[in-house]
């Protein structure tokens, strides 16, 4: 049985109380997309998994969080509070955006935050927002590239960052961005684990492209 449990929460950035939405029961698996959001069979838990404070907007996924520098007070109070909706909930989308404008502010990696940005863009899929999910696409795509193109990229994710590229232009109609990327992950030749997985599905998502995951199998599955 889906359940919901509100909880009472501390702003550990404005020391105001507020209350948050989490799922009362572990969700269960259900089909995973092309760019790899494993929906639930029931409830969708990416709804639920960052909390907002509703006075100042600060944001996080953990349900205690420690203390918080002033700069970063600071940038909340400048950036983000004044971003909240004068009525109504926060929608979860928004959320993961704000999640993502202080882990940008704290200095989180570029692949870091395009994830978040892409968490976003799920939650706008899941609820079919369309015009929003694109955008939040866009926003990932930005940071993506940023990942592709830094000194201190992490190699682990040598496949699955074009991967991802080519997937979200595809998911924005942008089909020859998608080719690039999907031939980008073709021609490299790296001694990476996830290297056959990926040339699989880059070669599937370019000739007959899936909206969910099938027959493929990634090795940690």
């Amino acid at each position: 049985m889906i359940t919901k449990e509100v909880v009472d929460l501390h702003c550990p950035c404005c020391k105001n109380d507020f209350q948050s939405t989490i799922l009362g029961y572990p969700s269960t698996p259900g089909p995973t997309t092309t760019d790899f959001f494993t929906m639930a069979a029931g409830e969708q838990s990416i709804h639920y998994q960052v909390h907002t404070c509703s006075s100042c907007g600060f944001s996080f996924e953990d349900l205690e969080e420690g203390e918080i520098r002033e700069d970063v007070r600071s940038f909340v109070r400048e950036v983000i509070t004044r971003q909240l909706p004068r009525e109504g909930e926060i929608p979860p989308w928004k959320k993961y955006e704000f999640l993502a404008l202080i882990d940008e502010n704290l200095g989180a990696g570029f692949y870091s935050l395009g994830m978040l940005y892409l968490h976003a863009a799920w939650c706008c899929y899941d609820l079919n927002e369309m015009e929003l999910e694109k955008h939040y696409r866009k926003m990932a795509i930005e940071y993506f590239i940023m990942e592709t193109g830094s000194k201190t990229a992490d190699q682990d994710l040598a496949y699955l960052v074009p991967y991802l590229l080519g997937e979200q232009y595809r998911r924005i109609k942008e089909e020859n961005e998608a080719i690039r990327w999907y031939d980008l992950v073709l021609g490299m030749d790296q001694d990476h684990p996830d290297r056959d997985f990926f040339v699989t599905l880059a070669t599937q998502q370019k000739l007959d492209p899936k909206e969910f995951m099938g027959d493929i199998i990634h090795e940690d599955s």
